[in-house]
């Protein structure tokens, strides 16, 4: 993904995704966005599920 990924562009591509697409995000931009403990786990997952 974009180095400069941001959680509105995140949001659009989402946004943009067909029924069953995958967005990959890598690892860096997952820990940037949303930090590496349980809290952003949930957040993301969270995040995810209102995005289907």
């Amino acid at each position: 993904m974009d180095e400069n990924l941001t959680l509105a562009e995140l949001r659009s591509r989402l946004d943009r995704l067909g029924a069953g697409a995958v967005l990959r995000i890598s690892d860096r931009d997952y820990e940037r966005l949303f930090g590496i403990n349980e809290v952003a786990a949930a957040k993301a997952a969270e995040f995810a599920r209102k995005h289907r």
